[in-house]
Protein backbone atom coordinates (compact mmCIF):
# COMPACT_ATOMS: atom_id res chain seq x y z
CA UNK A 1 0.00 0.00 0.00
CA UNK A 2 1.18 3.48 -0.87
CA UNK A 3 1.71 5.95 1.84
CA UNK A 4 -1.00 8.41 0.07
CA UNK A 5 -3.14 4.98 -0.01
CA UNK A 6 -2.66 4.05 3.31
CA UNK A 7 -2.87 8.04 4.85
CA UNK A 8 -6.42 8.15 3.25
CA UNK A 9 -7.78 5.29 4.94
CA UNK A 10 -7.44 7.31 7.88
CA UNK A 11 -10.04 10.07 6.74
CA UNK A 12 -13.21 10.16 8.93
CA UNK A 13 -15.08 9.24 6.10
CA UNK A 14 -12.93 5.80 5.40
CA UNK A 15 -13.38 4.86 9.19
CA UNK A 16 -16.86 5.29 8.82
CA UNK A 17 -18.97 2.34 10.24
CA UNK A 18 -15.49 0.58 11.06
CA UNK A 19 -15.12 -1.39 13.96
CA UNK A 20 -12.28 -0.82 16.65
CA UNK A 21 -10.27 -3.56 15.74
CA UNK A 22 -10.60 -2.05 11.82
CA UNK A 23 -9.43 1.20 13.01
CA UNK A 24 -6.59 -0.61 14.34
CA UNK A 25 -5.77 -2.38 10.99
CA UNK A 26 -5.97 0.75 9.21
CA UNK A 27 -3.37 2.58 11.49
CA UNK A 28 -0.60 -0.23 11.49
CA UNK A 29 -0.94 -0.14 7.48
CA UNK A 30 -0.37 3.65 7.50
CA UNK A 31 2.70 3.47 10.10
CA UNK A 32 3.79 0.68 7.84
CA UNK A 33 3.82 3.05 5.03
CA UNK A 34 5.50 5.31 6.80
CA UNK A 35 8.51 2.87 8.33
CA UNK A 36 9.30 0.14 6.13
CA UNK A 37 9.89 -3.23 7.58
CA UNK A 38 9.54 -2.29 10.93
CA UNK A 39 7.50 -4.46 13.39
CA UNK A 40 4.13 -2.52 14.45
CA UNK A 41 2.05 -3.59 17.16
CA UNK A 42 -1.59 -2.68 18.55
CA UNK A 43 -0.06 -3.98 22.29
CA UNK A 44 0.99 -1.98 25.10
CA UNK A 45 4.67 -0.59 25.09
CA UNK A 46 6.56 -3.76 26.33
CA UNK A 47 9.91 -3.03 25.91
CA UNK A 48 10.32 -5.34 22.04
CA UNK A 49 11.47 -3.98 19.07
CA UNK A 50 9.56 -1.97 16.88
CA UNK A 51 6.49 0.00 17.18
CA UNK A 52 3.89 0.08 19.28
CA UNK A 53 -0.03 1.77 18.32
CA UNK A 54 -1.97 0.91 21.54
CA UNK A 55 -5.23 1.97 22.14
CA UNK A 56 -5.04 4.90 25.44
CA UNK A 57 -8.20 6.09 25.53
CA UNK A 58 -12.13 5.84 23.89
CA UNK A 59 -13.71 9.79 24.75
CA UNK A 60 -16.88 11.13 23.15
CA UNK A 61 -17.35 13.60 20.29
CA UNK A 62 -20.15 16.52 20.87
CA UNK A 63 -23.32 15.17 18.82
CA UNK A 64 -23.30 17.52 15.68
CA UNK A 65 -27.00 19.56 15.41
CA UNK A 66 -28.84 19.45 11.93
CA UNK A 67 -31.85 18.77 10.00
CA UNK A 68 -30.56 15.29 9.14
CA UNK A 69 -29.73 12.69 12.17
CA UNK A 70 -26.29 12.88 13.34
CA UNK A 71 -24.35 9.37 13.97
CA UNK A 72 -23.07 8.17 17.53
CA UNK A 73 -18.87 9.08 17.75
CA UNK A 74 -16.08 8.18 19.75
CA UNK A 75 -12.91 9.44 19.46
CA UNK A 76 -10.15 7.16 19.51
CA UNK A 77 -6.47 7.47 20.97
CA UNK A 78 -3.80 5.74 20.37
CA UNK A 79 -0.23 5.80 22.53
CA UNK A 80 2.34 5.78 20.04
CA UNK A 81 6.19 4.90 20.80
CA UNK A 82 8.64 2.89 19.46
CA UNK A 83 11.60 1.11 20.95
CA UNK A 84 15.51 -0.25 19.34
CA UNK A 85 18.45 -1.42 21.33
CA UNK A 86 19.54 1.77 19.36
CA UNK A 87 17.92 4.62 20.82
CA UNK A 88 18.74 7.05 17.52
CA UNK A 89 17.05 4.36 15.36
CA UNK A 90 14.11 4.68 17.58
CA UNK A 91 14.02 8.04 17.85
CA UNK A 92 14.25 8.07 13.96
CA UNK A 93 11.05 6.03 13.87
CA UNK A 94 9.15 7.71 16.38
CA UNK A 95 10.10 10.98 14.51
CA UNK A 96 8.78 10.01 10.89
CA UNK A 97 5.42 8.90 12.52
CA UNK A 98 4.72 12.14 14.60
CA UNK A 99 5.54 14.25 11.82
CA UNK A 100 3.42 12.24 9.40
CA UNK A 101 0.43 12.33 11.78
CA UNK A 102 0.80 16.19 12.11
CA UNK A 103 0.81 16.25 8.40
CA UNK A 104 -2.63 14.63 8.25
CA UNK A 105 -5.64 16.87 8.43
CA UNK A 106 -7.51 13.97 9.64
CA UNK A 107 -5.47 13.30 13.18
CA UNK A 108 -4.93 15.23 16.05
CA UNK A 109 -1.73 14.72 17.94
CA UNK A 110 -1.66 15.26 21.46
CA UNK A 111 2.18 15.82 23.01
CA UNK A 112 1.47 16.15 26.43
CA UNK A 113 3.00 13.81 28.59
CA UNK A 114 1.98 10.92 30.14
CA UNK A 115 1.99 10.43 33.90
CA UNK A 116 4.60 8.41 35.86
CA UNK A 117 1.85 5.92 37.13
CA UNK A 118 0.43 5.02 33.36
CA UNK A 119 4.97 3.39 32.74
CA UNK A 120 4.84 1.93 36.00
CA UNK A 121 1.45 0.30 34.86
CA UNK A 122 2.95 -0.71 31.58
CA UNK A 123 6.09 -1.90 33.46
CA UNK A 124 8.55 0.08 31.28
CA UNK A 125 10.88 3.18 32.13
CA UNK A 126 8.96 6.71 30.85
CA UNK A 127 10.06 7.32 27.06
CA UNK A 128 9.05 10.08 24.44
CA UNK A 129 5.39 9.10 23.14
CA UNK A 130 2.80 10.63 21.44
CA UNK A 131 -1.27 10.64 21.04
CA UNK A 132 -2.43 9.83 18.05
CA UNK A 133 -6.59 10.22 18.03
CA UNK A 134 -8.98 9.72 14.91
CA UNK A 135 -12.57 9.78 14.88
CA UNK A 136 -14.73 7.02 14.32
CA UNK A 137 -18.71 7.14 13.44
CA UNK A 138 -21.20 4.74 13.38
CA UNK A 139 -24.75 5.20 11.87
CA UNK A 140 -27.67 5.87 14.90
CA UNK A 141 -29.58 2.16 14.76
CA UNK A 142 -31.80 3.33 17.09
CA UNK A 143 -35.92 3.95 15.74
CA UNK A 144 -36.41 7.59 15.31
CA UNK A 145 -39.34 9.72 16.80
CA UNK A 146 -42.33 10.02 15.04
CA UNK A 147 -42.91 13.25 13.38
CA UNK A 148 -45.47 15.91 15.19
CA UNK A 149 -48.42 16.03 12.91
CA UNK A 150 -50.39 18.34 14.92
CA UNK A 151 -50.12 21.50 16.83
CA UNK A 152 -48.88 21.52 20.25
CA UNK A 153 -51.97 22.11 22.45
CA UNK A 154 -50.59 23.44 26.15
CA UNK A 155 -53.92 23.34 28.38
CA UNK A 156 -53.86 25.34 31.80
CA UNK A 157 -54.72 23.12 34.91
CA UNK A 158 -55.86 25.05 38.14
CA UNK A 159 -53.91 24.43 40.93
CA UNK A 160 -55.05 24.02 44.73
CA UNK A 161 -53.34 23.95 48.35
CA UNK A 162 -54.39 20.88 50.11
CA UNK A 163 -54.92 20.41 53.61
CA UNK A 164 -55.14 17.68 56.15
CA UNK A 165 -54.40 16.64 59.22
CA UNK A 166 -53.45 12.84 60.55
CA UNK A 167 -54.61 11.96 64.37
CA UNK A 168 -54.15 8.67 66.62
CA UNK A 169 -56.59 7.26 69.23
CA UNK A 170 -58.50 9.90 71.56
CA UNK A 171 -57.47 12.17 68.30
CA UNK A 172 -53.85 13.06 69.80
CA UNK A 173 -52.09 14.89 66.61
CA UNK A 174 -49.23 12.54 65.38
CA UNK A 175 -46.39 14.48 64.24
CA UNK A 176 -43.44 13.43 61.70
CA UNK A 177 -45.61 11.05 59.66
CA UNK A 178 -45.02 10.46 55.63
CA UNK A 179 -48.21 11.73 53.30
CA UNK A 180 -47.71 10.96 49.69
CA UNK A 181 -50.02 11.43 46.96
CA UNK A 182 -49.02 8.88 44.42
CA UNK A 183 -50.56 9.58 41.38
CA UNK A 184 -48.83 13.06 41.57
CA UNK A 185 -45.47 11.98 42.85
CA UNK A 186 -45.86 14.78 45.83
CA UNK A 187 -44.64 13.66 49.38
CA UNK A 188 -45.16 16.04 52.79
CA UNK A 189 -44.49 14.69 56.38
CA UNK A 190 -46.97 15.65 59.49
CA UNK A 191 -45.78 19.06 61.84
CA UNK A 192 -46.23 18.81 65.49
CA UNK A 193 -49.88 19.45 65.32
CA UNK A 194 -50.20 16.24 63.24
CA UNK A 195 -50.67 18.42 59.89
CA UNK A 196 -49.48 18.76 56.38
CA UNK A 197 -49.93 20.04 53.12
CA UNK A 198 -49.95 19.79 49.39
CA UNK A 199 -49.60 22.97 47.59
CA UNK A 200 -49.98 23.01 43.60
CA UNK A 201 -52.31 19.68 43.13
CA UNK A 202 -54.06 19.77 40.15
CA UNK A 203 -57.90 20.68 40.89
CA UNK A 204 -59.38 18.31 38.22
CA UNK A 205 -61.00 15.10 39.56
CA UNK A 206 -63.06 14.89 42.66
CA UNK A 207 -61.16 12.24 44.62
CA UNK A 208 -57.38 11.95 45.83
CA UNK A 209 -55.61 9.20 46.97
CA UNK A 210 -53.47 9.39 49.82
CA UNK A 211 -50.54 7.23 51.83
CA UNK A 212 -49.80 8.09 55.48
CA UNK A 213 -46.98 5.67 56.66
CA UNK A 214 -45.21 5.72 59.81
CA UNK A 215 -45.43 3.99 62.90
CA UNK A 216 -44.62 0.32 61.65
CA UNK A 217 -47.90 0.80 59.30
CA UNK A 218 -49.57 2.41 56.23
CA UNK A 219 -52.95 3.77 55.40
CA UNK A 220 -54.65 4.21 52.29
CA UNK A 221 -57.46 7.17 52.30
CA UNK A 222 -59.33 8.66 49.45
CA UNK A 223 -60.48 12.92 50.18
CA UNK A 224 -62.06 15.37 48.58
CA UNK A 225 -60.22 17.54 46.52
CA UNK A 226 -62.68 20.44 47.04
CA UNK A 227 -63.61 20.35 50.31
CA UNK A 228 -60.26 20.50 51.88
CA UNK A 229 -59.08 24.16 50.19
CA UNK A 230 -58.30 25.83 53.39
CA UNK A 231 -56.51 24.84 56.59
CA UNK A 232 -59.68 25.71 58.74
CA UNK A 233 -61.68 23.09 56.35
CA UNK A 234 -58.33 20.49 57.16
CA UNK A 235 -59.28 16.89 56.32
CA UNK A 236 -59.07 14.54 59.09
CA UNK A 237 -57.08 11.09 58.84
CA UNK A 238 -57.63 9.09 61.59
CA UNK A 239 -54.18 7.04 62.25
CA UNK A 240 -55.33 3.99 64.65
CA UNK A 241 -54.12 1.23 66.27
CA UNK A 242 -50.72 3.54 66.71
CA UNK A 243 -48.62 2.03 69.69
Amino acid sequence: MKKTDSARQLNPDALYNLSIDQVDERLRAWASGILKQVEISSGPPDGSRGVHLYLYQLSPVPVLRGAARSPLQLRLCYLVTAHSDNPAQAHRWLSDLVFGAMANPDIEVLLEPLPLETWTAFGVIPQPAFLLCLPLRQDDARPEAPPVRHPLVIKDAPLLLLYGQVVGPGDTPLPDLRVEMPNTGLTAYTDADGRFQFAYVPANGEAAQLRVTGKGRALDVTIDRAAVTSASKAFVIRFLSVE
